[in-house]
């Protein structure tokens, strides 16, 4: 869509090779598609004026220009039937069959506290085991995470309530570490 009026002292036709290189540099293929060229505000005495200037730069070019005015809605009909004419020489869209994607492991809410024979507090379940798969111990932020969803999940809490104390053992799966307030 171009501004036919020529406002402000622009030219159409220069707008619209200048829509037509940012398209392709945004995406080489878009300048590739066909394309249906709207000459808007043609309700405007100066698009009016420009119509033929812009028929004939563009018509050079291999463009068919429709008007239009968005403002009183006339030439959409026209322009749109053109669009369904290109429509309909697209190629078929293409299908696949559909495909089971794979879950990953599903995990039970909740977890259990208890204490092992060492004394040591036992995190355990469903969410002790998604807060494990989910975290690495060797990156800054995945720890940092780790600590807030010990909270999130109520864990700490737990532990509080329990009894745990500053310097406690805390096990969860095979990962152990002390408890720190």
């Amino acid at each position: 869509m171009i501004d036919a009026s020529g406002m402000e002292g622009r030219d159409p036709v220069e707008d619209f090779h200048k829509i037509n290189e940012e398209l392709t540099k945004f995406s080489p293929a878009l300048g590739e598609l066909t394309q249906v060229v709207a000459a808007n505000k043609m309700d405007l005495p100066e698009a009016q004026a420009n119509l033929e200037y812009i028929r004939a730069a563009l018509d050079e070019e291999g463009y068919t220009v429709y008007p239009v005015s968005a403002a009183t809605g006339e030439g959409f009909e026209e322009m749109l039937d053109a669009v369904i004419r290109f429509l309909d020489l697209l190629p078929p869209v293409l299908t696949y069959p559909e495909v089971e994607l794979e879950t990953g492991p599903r995990y039970e809410k909740g977890f259990t506290l208890s204490r092992g024979d060492d004394g040591a507090y036992v995190l355990s379940g469903g969410e002790v085991d998604k807060l494990l798969d989910s975290t690495d111990p060797n990156n800054e932020v995945s720890m940092r995470r780790f600590q807030q969803m010990l909270i999130k999940t109520g864990m700490i809490a737990a532990l509080r309530e329990a009894g745990a104390k500053e310097g406690d053992t805390i096990k969860l799966g095979e990962w152990e570490f002390d408890f720190v307030e």
